[in-house]
């Protein structure tokens, strides 16, 4: 803790490797630490930050999901473009880009080994570093969210790795991140990472953004209801995806996203639109139901974000006159 080790020169190696248990508890055993010193002593004086980043991040930020150098299906786009707002290590800025990827892509999801996807580190090391994310969100420290929240990207990246313990730490980090964000992070840093996350090739990994995204509108009903235009689109894209898994995922998510509409006019109509949305064939049933809606309250562009789209399509069908 600062002061000089007596093991300073170096530790045998250790006879047996680690186990989950035993990375657990040293992740356990560090955010102890992090409650009693303070999170930027820990993290930043004694380097955990810088560790944790070397190890989930070797390329840096820009290269998740896909995006490595002159590789990937959206090279040197996305988490590139909003990575000199997320500075880790430092935090030197705060701010964030307002654009949001347009024009999603569904695509063909694969998955590959670890070693074809760039990640060079031990997997041991790895699933530890998520474990500490994990165990340093379970702390409930505001003074924490600005070091682990910009790490989101880096979880829900390792939702794709071929190693079933690492996707498992992966995953309860990401949902413990999401967890312990501010709410008003969602349209700023949260929303956008998972945008880019859907372009992903792993199938894994889109399906675990889509499930963080369905937990952003439980935990941010407003600021999600505000980005329904870019939302519904970006995620009805993904209805099509080739993955049953990722289809699942995507109506249901879909579906939490609708209903942090406040306009109580349109609430008893959003499960006949949404299931519209994912069949076609029940369009007409969905329009039919709309008719039956009287509008009193304010129409806003939430509102027409979720109606426009099956609206449009009804207007096309012969039997919509």
């Amino acid at each position: 803790l600062g002061e000089r080790a007596t093991f300073h020169e170096g530790i045998a190696k250790p006879h047996t490797a680690s186990t989950t248990q035993s990375r657990g508890a040293a992740a356990a055993d560090i955010a102890i630490l992090v409650k009693e010193l303070g999170a930027v002593v820990v993290l930043k004086r004694f380097g955990v930050l810088a560790e944790i980043e070397k190890t989930l991040l070797p390329l840096g930020i820009g290269a998740v999901f896909g995006n490595g150098p002159g590789a990937g299906i959206n090279p040197g786009g996305g988490m590139r473009k909003i990575a000199s707002a997320v500075s880790l290590a430092s935090m030197d800025s705060t701010g964030f880009t307002d654009d949001f990827p347009s024009n999603m892509s569904i695509g063909t999801s694969t998955i590959g080994t670890d070693s074809k996807r760039g990640k060079t580190t031990p997997s041991n090391a790895r699933e530890g570093a998520l474990l500490l994310l994990r165990a340093l969100c379970e702390l409930g420290m505001k003074s924490v969210e600005p070091y682990v929240v910009p790490m989101l990207a880096a979880a829900l990246d390792e939702c794709g790795s071929s190693s079933s313990s690492i996707r498992e730490a992966a995953e309860d980090a990401s949902v413990a991140i999401v967890s312990l964000a501010n709410p008003l992070a969602a349209s700023r840093l949260i929303v956008p990472v998972i945008f880019e996350a859907l372009h992903s090739p792993e199938w894994r990994v889109k399906s675990a953004a889509l499930d963080r995204l369905a937990q952003v509108a439980e935990r941010a009903p407003q600021q999600v209801s505000r980005l329904l235009p870019k939302i519904i689109p970006t995620v009805t894209a993904q209805v099509w995806d080739t993955k049953p898994q990722v289809t699942k995922s995507a109506n249901q998510t879909l579906l939490a996203v609708c209903q942090t509409n406040e306009n109580p006019d349109v609430s008893p109509a959003i499960p006949a639109v949404v299931n519209a949305i994912s069949k076609p064939s029940d369009t007409y049933k969905a329009v039919e139901e709309l008719m039956a809606t009287t509008f009193v309250a304010t129409v806003d562009s939430s509102t027409l974000a979720i109606l426009c789209p099956i609206l449009s399509r009804g207007l096309k069908e012969k039997n919509a006159v």
